[in-house]
C-alpha cells in the first residue's frame, strides 16, 4: 500500500526542577521521496509545505493513578485526517512501542530501541481498532474507538524515570520554560517492504477430466491384403497376383486406417503449500479404436474373384491364393484391426518463474505408455462343382468349407524418465497454456503371430485343422520380444476460461511422437514358402527357404488431436 507520510513533532514542557528533554521525531517518507525536515511547531507538520496543521483541542482520557506518571499523558486526536496521510508518532529516546491505528485497515507496530533498531510486524484488520500498547516505565492507557478519526497516544514520563538518550539528543541547558530546541530530524527509511501480489488460483488440490479425440497415423503394409481380377480367366495361382495386368487391389496400404481415436483422461494434483511452489501431479488416459475394415465376398466384385496375393519365396514370382472364383467356389474375406493406447505419468512440478500474469513450471517424473494393436484376416470358401481346391495336399470335396486366418499382434510397453516445462498466462478470465515434455527410456516390444486353416467336410461335418494360414505359417508363427531405446516428446497448446472461482474449462491441441514402435503391418513378410501353406497345391514336407519370417520392422508412432475438459480446484 502506497501511503503518504506525515511528520509529527510533539513538544512538551515539564514543570518543576527537572530540566526539559528534547523529543526526536522521524518523518515517514515514501520510497523515492526525500525526507522533509521538521520545524519547531507546536502541532503537526504538513510534509510537502512544512506548514503547521492547526492543533485541535486535546481532551485527556483517563486519569493516571497516583505515582504512575510525574506528568499527565497527552492524547492527540486528529478529526477527519486527509486521505493517505497516516500520522505516526515515535519516541526514539526510550525503549518502547508506538502504535499507528489506520482506518484503511492495515497497521504496523514499530519498535524503536535506543540504537534505532526497528522491528516491523504487520497486523491486518477490516476496521480501525483501539490498541493498548505497553511502554517501558509507563503505565498503559486505553483509548476508546471513534469512527472516522485517528487516535495517536503519546506517553510522557518524568526524566528521572527514563534513561538518557544515547547521545543523539543534546541536553537542554536553558530554563525549563524555554522552548524545546528540536534537532534536525534524521532520515529513517519507513517505506513498507515491497510485496509482489500474484493471482494465485485458489486451492491446493485440483482434478481434471478431459474428453480426447485423437488421430493416429495409419500403419504400413508391405503388400495388399485383398485383390480381384477384372476378368475371370482361369482359376490358377496367377489369378489376382500383383504381377497380372488384370489385377485390381481391393484392400491395400491406404485402406489400413482407423479414423479417430476417442477416449478420456483423468488428472489429479496437489500443491504442498498455498504458495504453489512445489507440487505432485499424475494423470492417466486411454484412447482406442476397433473396426472391421473390410468384409468382401466374391459376389461383391464384378468378376466374382477374390484373391490373397503373396510372393513365392522359392521362385520369386508373384502369386495369389484364390478365395472366390465364378462357378467353382464362393468365398468371403474379412479384415479386422484394433488399436488401443493407454498412458500415465507422475511428476513433480516446481514453479521457478512467477509473475503477475504468467507462471513457468518445471516438471520431472516418470512416464509409461502401452500400445496394443492387432491385424487379422479371415477367409472362408465353399467348394463348388469343378473346384480345384486342396487342403493338406488332398482335393476338397464339393460342399466342403475351407477357412483360414492370419493374425498379427504387437504390444509396446514404454517406461522412461521425463522432464518438461510449461507456461500459463492469465488474461483476466482467459488462460493460455503451453507445455512441452520429453521422455526417454526403453520400449519392450512383444510381437505375436498366429495362423491356422480348417476343413469342414461336406455331409459329415468332420473338422480337420492344420497350422498356418496364408501369410502366417509355421516359420513365423510364435512370439518375439525385443527391447529398444525410445524417445517420446509431447507438445500441448491450450486455452481455458475461468468461469467460476474453482472451475476452469479447457480446449487443447496436442501431439505425441513415440519412436521405435512395432506395429502389426510391419511384421508381415510377403515372401511365402508354399510348402507350408495348407491350402496350396504344393503343400508337402517343408523344403526350401525359411520364409516367411518376423521382419522386426519398426516405425515412429505419431498421434495428434483435440481434448476438451474441465478442471476443478479447492
Amino acid at each position: 500500500m502506497n501511503h503518504g507520510w506525515i511528520g509529527v513533532i510533539a513538544g512538551m514542557l515539564l514543570a518543576g526542577p527537572a530540566h526539559a528533554q528534547s523529543a526526536d521525531v522521524d518523518p515517514v517518507a515514501p520510497s523515492g521521496e526525500p525526507p522533509v525536515a521538521a520545524t519547531e511547531v507546536p502541532g503537526i507538520v504538513e510534509p510537502e509545505t512544512g506548514a503547521p496543521w492547526p492543533t485541535p483541542a486535546v481532551p485527556a482520557y483517563g486519569t493516571p493513578s497516583p505515582g504512575a506518571f510525574p506528568a499527565p499523558s497527552q492524547v492527540i486526536r486528529i478529526s477527519n485526517p486527509p486521505p493517505q496521510r497516516l500520522p505516526v508518532l515515535r519516541r526514539p529516546p526510550t525503549d518502547g512501542q508506538i502504535i499507528d491505528m489506520s482506518p484503511q485497515g492495515s497497521s504496523w507496530f514499530e519498535r524503536l530501541r535506543a540504537g534505532r533498531q526497528r522491528v516491523e510486524t504487520p497486523v491486518s484488520g477490516p476496521a480501525m481498532t483501539s490498541q493498548m500498547v505497553p511502554m517501558t516505565g509507563v503505565a498503559p492507557q486505553m483509548l476508546p474507538e471513534i469512527p472516522g478519526q485517528e487516535v495517536i497516544l503519546m506517553e510522557k514520563a518524568a526524566q528521572d524515570q527514563l534513561p538518557p538518550p544515547p547521545g543523539d539528543v543534546p541536553p537542554s541547558s536553558g530554563s525549563p520554560t524555554e522552548p524545546l530546541q528540536l534537532p534536525q530530524p534524521r532520515p529513517l527509511d519507513m517505506a513498507e517492504p515491497a510485496v509482489q501480489e500474484f493471482e494465485v488460483p485458489p486451492g491446493q488440490w485440483w482434478f481434471g477430466v478431459d474428453f480426447l479425440l485423437w488421430f493416429m497415423d495409419k500403419p504400413r503394409l508391405p503388400i495388399p491384403l485383398l485383390t480381384t481380377a477384372s476378368t475371370a480367366g482361369t482359376n490358377s495361382t496367377s489369378t489376382g497376383a500383383l504381377s497380372s495386368a488384370t489385377t485390381q487391389i481391393l484392400f491395400g496400404t491406404e485402406d489400413l486406417r482407423f479414423g479417430n481415436y476417442p477416449g478420456g483422461r483423468f488428472s489429479i494434483g496437489y500443491w504442498f503449500a498455498p504458495e504453489r511452489i512445489l507440487g505432485l501431479e499424475a494423470n492417466i488416459f486411454n484412447v482406442e479404436a476397433s473396426d472391421v475394415l473390410a468384409v468382401v465376398s466374391g459376389s461383391d466384385t464384378t468378376s466374382g474373384v477374390l484373391s490373397r496375393p503373396f510372393t513365392n519365396a522359392a521362385s520369386g514370382v508373384s502369386q495369389a491364393a484364390v478365395v472366390a472364383f465364378p462357378t467353382t467356389q464362393t468365398g468371403t474375406v474379412s479384415i479386422l484391426a484394433t488399436s488401443q493406447l493407454v498412458g500415465g505419468e507422475i511428476n513433480l512440478a516446481a514453479k521457478f518463474i512467477r509473475g503477475v500474469e504468467s507462471d513457468w513450471d518445471l516438471i520431472a517424473g516418470l512416464r509409461c505408455l502401452a500400445l496394443e494393436e492387432s491385424l487379422e484376416v479371415n477367409q472362408s470358401t465353399l467348394a463348388g462343382t469343378g473346384n480345384t481346391m486342396r487342403f493338406g495336399g488332398v482335393a476338397v470335396a464339393n460342399g466342403s468349407t475351407v477357412a483360414a486366418f492370419d493374425r498379427f499382434e504387437t504390444r509396446n510397453r514404454f517406461t522412461g524418465a521425463q522432464i518438461g516445462v510449461r507456461k500459463e498466462t492469465r488474461l483476466t478470465n482467459m488462460i493460455l497454456g503451453c507445455q512441452i515434455k520429453v521422455a526417454a527410456g526403453a520400449t519392450r516390444q512383444n510381437i505375436r503371430i498366429d495362423g491356422g486353416s480348417t476343413l469342414t467336410a461336406a455331409g459329415t461335418g468332420a473338422v480337420t485343422s492344420l497350422p498356418g494360414g496364408i501369410l502366417a505359417l509355421p516359420t513365423n508363427i510364435g512370439t518375439v520380444v525385443v527391447n529398444e531405446f525410445t524417445v517420446v516428446p509431447q507438445l500441448q497448446f491450450s486455452v481455458g476460461y475461468q468461469c467460476m472461482e474453482h472451475l476452469r474449462l479447457w480446449a487443447s491441441y496436442e501431439c505425441l511422437l513415440w519412436t521405435n514402435t512395432a506395429r502389426p503391418g510391419d511384421q508381415i513378410d510377403p515372401n511365402v514358402n508354399v510348402t507350408q501353406m495348407p491350402t496350396s497345391a504344393n503343400f508337402a514336407t517343408f523344403t526350401g527357404p525359411v520364409r516367411p519370417v518376423v521382419p522386426l520392422e519398426q516405425e515412429s508412432l505419431f498421434l495428434q488431436g483435440l481434448s476438451f475438459g474441465m478442471e476443478l480446484k479447492y
